[in-house]
């Protein structure tokens, strides 16, 4: 007599003594190696709670930066897209618990002549109803689940890491942006005072040469010196406001008020940015922890539990299904309404797909590799941002003393230059020249702060932010 319940037990018997020997199925993740740095002696491991733009000591910095982590798209686009691993890493979760569905049936059957049935259910309609609940659930024998499961994790992390990667890109991009925007303005102040300046000295060269003290030649250079520098009013009022639009559109506001001018257009800052202090000791080890670096290890982590998914396809897939319920039938072989079990134990194994499984585990394998590269390509890229920010930082500081130096030296030969004019002994188109000069390197000092101001920036954001 067929014994079930001991067939099935030789059979999970079996079942568990080939998972024992095949425990080496799935690959361990292992980080590629990576040919890092040293760490110099005596630094430490140092995280500040601090957002690092608040070190700039600007309030409206501040402001741009927090209303664009909350509103802009880019943001809203990241974590719907953490919402979704997330939902995916649910899906893949439910594998792991039986799944219950209730089913129904309805039918009707007749009885033909020459059956073995008796004579009075000859051609007689017979109803048949029933409803139950069936389960099924597939033994993970092989670890297949644990693997999708795995894999859904690490896209989740990497979704998460992701967003955090964008928040302090988006940071950096609008800590840019306003520093362009208030160097524009700084320059637009600079230009104007320049000019009425220069109008001065041109309406003085006009009164000599109607006087019969000067000439129309001294006259027109300067006339057209003014309109040089006029000239460039437009451009720098148009920048302006596209520095203003760009940061606007960063920090997600609505069309309707991209075309409203903000307060500091009427009302220039004076407020002084400052420029924070950075280690001068680092531990790049840190970088690794990078959200940036991070996600891209975390999806080939994900790449890493695919190929193991992709092999294990090759074993034979174990569940356990049962199916009970009620029946009715109008047939007077069966009478009330009797409950029904049915329940079984199955296996299904691939013999032959024409290379189907082969080729999927071929492409997973690609899909690793490329992952692999992904991640030491972007463990480069964040040291390569690193070394580039440090080296800005120590070119723009030289930058700003050297152009301070020069913009002291060119502010005394004026003073010297309009004494020697006051004197009779220097003529004023050589004051007007001064002037430019002058002019001219205030613009660069403008264009050097902001450099200045962009390499720190661009500090943080290479080191992660706040580490």
């Amino acid at each position: 007599m067929f014994n079930f319940k001991a067939t099935a037990g030789i059979f999970l018997c079996c079942a568990c003594v080939c998972l024992s020997s095949c425990s080496h199925l799935s690959e361990e993740y292992h980080r590629p190696e990576l040919d890092l740095p040293s760490v110099p002696e005596g630094v430490a491991e140092n995280i500040s709670s601090q957002a690092w733009w608040e070190s700039f000591g600007d309030s409206e910095l501040n402001t741009w930066i927090e209303e664009a982590l909350e509103h802009n798209w880019d943001i809203v686009k990241a974590q719907a897209r953490i919402e979704e691993a997330n939902a995916g890493m649910a899906s893949v979760k439910s594998l792991q618990t039986p799944r219950i569905d209730a089913v129904g049936n309805i039918s009707s059957s007749r009885y033909k002549i020459g059956t073995n049935t008796a004579i009075d259910e000859l051609d007689r309609i017979t109803r048949t109803a029933s409803f139950g609940l069936a389960l099924n659930w597939e033994i993970d024998l092989w670890g297949r689940i644990k693997q999708l499961n795995a894999g859904a994790k690490a896209r989740w992390e990497a979704s998460q890491l992701m967003k955090d990667a964008t928040a302090l890109s988006l940071s950096g991009l609008v800590a840019d942006s306003y520093f362009q925007w208030r160097t524009l303005q700084d320059k637009l102040s600079i230009t104007r005072d320049g000019i009425t300046q220069l109008q001065a000295l041109t309406d003085l060269e006009y009164r000599r040469w109607k006087a019969g003290l000067g000439t129309e030649l001294k006259y027109s250079q300067s006339l057209a010196e003014l309109n040089a520098v006029e000239s460039q009013l437009p451009l720098l009022i148009e920048a302006t406001n596209r520095a203003e639009l760009t940061l606007k559109v960063l920090a997600g506001q609505s069309p309707r008020n991209l075309t409203k001018s903000s307060a500091m257009n009427s009302a220039m800052k004076t407020a002084k940015i400052k420029i924070p202090a950075t280690p001068v000791l680092l531990d790049t080890q840190l970088l690794l922890r990078r959200p940036d670096v991070a996600s891209a290890e975390s999806n080939l982590k994900a790449a890493y539990a695919d190929v193991n998914v992709s092999r294990l396809e090759r074993y034979p897939r174990i569940n356990l299904s049962a199916l009970a319920g009620l029946l009715a039938s109008s047939s007077a072989a069966i009478s009330g309404v009797p409950i029904w079990l049915d329940s079984g134990l199955g296996a299904a194994a691939p013999i032959f797909d024409s290379g189907l499984n082969a080729s999927k585990i071929d492409a997973s394998v690609a899909r690793r590799d490329y992952a692999s590269a992904q991640y030491q390509q972007t463990v480069l890229q964040a040291y390569r941002e690193l070394h580039e920010a440090l080296l800005a930082q120590k070119s723009s500081d030289q930058y700003v003393k050297l152009t301070e130096v020069e913009l002291a030296s060119r502010q005394k030969a004026l003073r010297l230059t309009e004494k020697s004019h006051q004197a009779g002994r220097t003529a004023l188109y050589e004051v007007l020249s001064e002037r430019l000069k002058v002019l001219h390197t205030k613009l660069a000092l403008s264009d050097a702060k902001q450099a200045q101001l962009v390499s720190r920036s661009r500090f943080f954001k290479a080191i992660g932010g706040n580490l």
